[in-house]
């Protein structure tokens, strides 16, 4: 009995300290998706940057062939 009790003991403090760790991470991973979020947003402009001169060049090469 007391070996049961002592093994529950040690999974209970096991799992508090595994959600402890857990909510220590979470602003860390909190900041990288901001970071992230702040990165795609400019990655997205440059492609859309990139696809409106790209589609510039296009017209003027069609209009430049007529």
């Amino acid at each position: 009995f007391e070996s049961r009790v002592r093994q529950d003991m040690d999974e209970i403090y096991t799992r508090l300290d595994d959600e402890q760790t857990e909510r220590q991470l979470l602003p860390g991973r909190l900041n990288m998706l901001f970071r992230d979020r702040r990165a795609h947003a400019h990655t997205r402009l440059l492609m859309e940057a990139e696809a409106r001169i790209s589609r510039e060049a296009w017209t003027r090469a069609i209009d430049a062939s007529d």
